[in-house]
């Protein structure tokens, strides 16, 4: 089947004609909306929105480099004014909204600087902002600050003089390392670390975190806690205020394998009285499990997960600190449902209504399941469908179903408000600065949230008392409800257009969508490929072939193959292509605009088998006869470009296949032993979150390579499994790409340039300083697809650069790197190879 890359997506778009493919200053221009958050009355919101790619001051914060773009924008929901910033800010500096004080008089927000990040409070009437004397800690838990009532807000800061984890990740290893180096420069300071077995870091190296009750209106400043504090919640009623610590190592079993969510450090509880400061540790043995601190929207009860060596999916339990007990809400026989990923967090989901808890279990059959205490045996909570986040209005559960939005009350039948497919709107998309308590939270308060019927294209909310549901037409082509008020009836919505344009429109009930800003209207010039959808072995499933747009009907032409275990394509969903996001290394997008046809197979992976590489090669063999059977490909011109766990495939193919001509692993694991054991760059200069069992094991054992043990107990199976150990059977040539900061050691990447230079092949080593397991600064990304761009003209015999005319063109191409800029820039080699 022949689809066009427009009609597949179903993104038709009105606008001028396309003239252009796909470029890269295309990808390096890209802005995008954040979260956005509702004013108490409905009338307004802010909104974070994200400028260019590539002006931002730095680019040394690696996955959250990001941050370093926002901006804070007012939207009026009430006339047509456009939006406008909240306040003043910086061009050089970034900034994300916090948290919203009940009566939406002050916002909390943040300020990130290449060296230094603030917290600051914003009077939403006047706009002015107070920047707060204090280090905060936008931690991976919970970094929002909480508000106790109106004018009293609780925030974690941190001691030390740095910026703090997570956001320090990036480039703590730059800062540090120059210090170590001038130490043992000067002959007089030891520049040396001292890591031990028997204490990871002990508590007495790590800074201390504070936490802080600030008043707003005496300016003063309350010392509450302080400690390896990473996650905070406060009750219903403000009496008590929940800590999660980190406390000792975590060292795994040895002789059990270790899941990629397996956590450095146990974790306790300790519960502190907000009115005459007592303190409370409930269960000072039990082994809290970080992203769930949910207190009860009745009482000062409070539901946790504890995890045991009988119980490592964690079993729940409630503390009630008024009355002093620790109640166990399952055993063994009711475990919580944990979805399978390798996100480095383990998460289980519990809620209250009504004071009574409800927990999502996992059934007989394996599928989440919703139950309350005291149901022995099997869950048996019967609700429409089991919907991993639910809403409260606090008389009745709304549940959002692909048959509907459903109502149910406590011991009643549900009652389907609204036909067809239903969501909760999507508030946190970016999930930065929210963190994995909130974007995980399992019951949320109805008055928050509003939902996204699908069908009908329409937002619904319902009314506070619990009577209506109001609705809003939302505009065509939705891609995100950011909120809707049940007060107000007022929302805000995007959407997309075909060629990635997004756009953000105010809604209303009564009233059509009304446009009032749109980003990445540049997109709107490039002409989409054509898409091929191919028949895969996996019923329901297709690789996508994408064709160059100026490709001439029945020419072969070149292609290149981006393989990735376990992604697999619907028809009906369109080519996995996003204009609109910045994909850096292996983008189909970038390929096709250097002349390249791009092969997307469908590749299953199982990660149990213990065998990860059994098959893969044969799959994609597969999907390359396809997409030769098509008509369109020169068979004798077909490179193989994977990124990560696709740069192993790649490599895989490579010592095993000797059907293709040329092959770029970036970010690859050639060596499975050495992404076994090995540290995070950033960790080699202190362990200061302990030791990363999450990365250093589980990626390899229960992850994504799942090879079920370590490499001591089946050293054969990482040997098979590795193309390190074949590279001799390697013919082709190979480009390799890395990051020097790369989670995935750049060892494995030399070593298998040294092991193919010995054995005479053809291999170059193209490293990126400062990088991480993404090319993320925008000279780096543009150097990086000039090489790829000479390197695979030169080894698919692809003359288009040949003549002197190329070369002509070659200076105007938006891939070429300014040889003049300085000692960092890279000048292009003759063969393409470096």
């Amino acid at each position: 089947m022949r689809v066009s890359w427009i009609a597949a997506l179903c993104l038709l778009a009105a606008g001028p004609a396309a003239t252009k493919p796909y470029q890269i200053e295309d990808m390096l221009k890209l802005q995008s909306y954040g979260k956005a958050q509702l004013s108490p009355d409905g009338q307004w919101a802010v909104i974070e929105r994200f400028r260019p790619y590539d002006s931002a001051a730095a680019y040394g914060f690696d996955v959250f480099n990001k941050r370093m773009l926002g901006q804070i924008w007012k939207v009026d929901l009430k006339d047509g004014r456009p939006p406008e910033l909240l306040f003043e800010q910086d061009p050089d500096a970034g900034y994300w909204a916090g948290s919203l004080s009940p009566d939406g008089q002050h916002l909390t927000v943040f300020r990130l600087e290449t060296d230094k990040l603030s917290l600051g409070i914003v009077r939403t009437a006047d706009r002015s902002v107070r920047w707060l004397d204090i280090n905060p800690v936008p931690a991976l838990l919970n970094p929002v600050p909480i508000w106790r009532g109106n004018s009293r807000l609780i925030v974690l800061a941190s001691e030390a003089d740095e910026i703090a984890y997570p956001l320090d990740s990036g480039n703590r290893l730059q800062r540090r390392l120059p210090v170590l180096w001038q130490r043992t420069a000067s002959g007089q300071i030891p520049g040396m670390t001292l890591t031990t077995s028997k204490s990871i870091n002990p508590s007495g190296q790590r800074s201390h975190r504070q936490v802080m009750e600030i008043d707003l209106a005496s300016h003063g400043q309350r010392l509450l806690a302080r400690g390896q504090v990473v996650d905070l919640a406060v009750s219903a009623d403000g009496n008590w205020l929940a800590l999660l610590e980190e406390t000792s190592d975590a060292a795994p079993a040895p002789a059990e394998p270790v899941s990629p969510s397996a956590r450095p450090r146990h974790h306790r509880v300790r519960l502190i009285s907000l009115a005459d400061g007592q303190v409370i540790q409930p269960c000072p043995t039990c082994d809290i499990l970080p992203g769930l601190l949910a207190w009860s929207d009745r009482s000062s009860a409070l539901v946790v997960s504890v995890g045991s060596a009988q119980s490592p999916q964690g079993q729940f339990i409630r503390i009630d600190p008024d009355k002093g007990s620790v109640v166990a809400l399952t055993d063994k026989t009711s475990q919580p449902w944990v979805a399978d990923n390798d996100s480095g967090a383990r998460i289980v989901r519990a809620g209250w209504h009504q004071g009574i808890p409800r927990m999502l279990l996992r059934a007989k059959d394996g599928q989440p399941i919703w139950s309350k205490p005291g149901e022995a045996g099997a869950p048996k909570e019967t609700l429409p469908c089991s919907a991993l986040q639910i809403a409260s209005n606090g008389r009745a559960l709304l549940v959002p179903c692909s048959s509907g939005l459903w109502r149910i009350f406590p011991g009643g039948k549900p009652e389907q408000l609204i036909g067809g497919a239903a969501r909760l709107d999507q508030p946190f998309e970016e999930t930065f600065d929210t963190g994995i308590t909130e974007r995980y939270r399992a019951i949320v308060p109805a008055s928050d949230r509003s939902f996204w019927v699908q069908k009908t294209q329409e937002a619904a909310a319902i009314t506070p008392n619990g009577r209506r549901v109001l609705t809003a037409k939302l505009p065509l082509r939705t891609s995100r409800l950011l909120l809707f008020s049940a007060k107000s009836g007022k929302g805000l919505a995007v959407s997309r257009t075909g060629s990635g344009a997004s756009q953000l429109w105010r809604i209303g009930t009564n009233r059509a969508p009304e446009l009032l800003d749109t980003i990445n209207g540049h997109l709107e010039n490039v002409e989409p490929p054509e898409a091929i959808a191919l028949p895969s072995q996996v019923p329901d499933r297709v690789h996508w072939l994408l064709l160059p747009v100026h490709a001439r009907p029945g020419e072969r032409v070149p292609m290149v193959i981006m393989p990735y275990p376990g992604a697999q394509y619907a028809r009906v969903s369109g080519p996995p292509i996003t204009p609109d996001s910045v994909v850096s290394v292996a983008n189909p997008l970038l390929a096709l605009q250097l002349g390249y046809a791009v092969l997307l197979p469908s590749l299953r992976h199982d990660r149990f088998s213990g065998e990860p590489a059994e098959g893969l090669v044969d799959q994609i063999e597969a999907a390359t006869d396809r997409a030769v059977a098509s008509g369109r490909i020169d068979r004798d011109r077909i490179a193989v470009f994977g990124h990560s766990f696709g740069g192993y495939t790649a490599l895989l193919t490579a010592s095993r296949s000797k059907r293709f001509q040329a092959f770029i692993a970036a970010a690859a694991v050639p060596d499975l032993f050495l992404q076994h054991g090995s540290l995070l760059p950033y960790d080699t200069v202190g362990l200061e979150q302990g030791y990363p069992l999450g990365s250093a094991y589980g990626w390899a054992e229960l992850g994504q390579a799942g090879l079920q043990a370590a490499p001591w107990h089946q050293p054969d199976r990482y040997i098979r499994n590795s193309p390190y150990f074949s590279l001799h059977h390697i013919a082709s040539p190979v480009l390799l790409i890395h990051g020097d900061l790369d989670p995935v050691s750049q060892q494995g990447a030399e070593r298998m340039f040294s092991g193919l230079y010995r054995e005479g092949k053809d291999v170059s080593l193209l490293r990126f300083w400062g990088e991480g397991h993404v090319v993320r600064s925008p000279a780096n990304i543009r150097a990086m697809w000039q090489h790829i761009d000479q390197w695979l003209a030169d080894k698919l015999m692809n003359k288009r650069h040949a003549s002197p005319h190329s070369m002509e063109k070659r200076r105007a191409d938006p891939f070429s790197v300014d040889t003049d800029k300085g000692p960092g820039a890279i000048e292009p080699a003759p063969s393409g190879n470096l």
